[in-house]
């Protein structure tokens, strides 16, 4: 499922999406969510609006939308959900074998 600001999304269909694959006996599932997007049906901390930056415009990467999402979704349906931020991995994957980075492992590849 991949979730876009152009197209709305409730977090009930999210759930339905996650439940249906569950019945098809899929023990995994994969939600790519935008950091411009919007779940209906998602709580919004308290007092939690997103920092501006220098023109006054919302930071969408200060949102959170897919931690919210991710615990939003195990405590509905109890799976277990992991949230991965794709700019951390990418960021992490450019960074060159000698910086003593103890990430490599799950980033890139090991060699023989």
């Amino acid at each position: 499922m991949i979730i876009i600001p152009e197209f709305a999304v409730g977090l009930e269909e999210v759930v339905e999406h996650l439940n249906a694959r569950r019945k098809q006996s899929k023990t995994f599932s994969i939600i790519a969510v935008s950091e411009g997007a919007e779940v209906t049906g998602l709580p919004t901390p308290s007092g939690s609006e997103a920092p501006l930056d220098a023109f006054g415009h919302a930071q969408l990467s200060r949102r959170g939308i897919g931690e919210r999402l991710g615990r939003q979704v195990e405590d509905v349906t109890g799976f277990e959900t992991r949230v991965t931020v794709l700019g951390h991995t990418k960021e992490e994957a450019r960074l060159p074998p000698t910086t003593g980075s103890g990430r490599h492992g799950s980033v890139l590849p090991p060699t023989s």
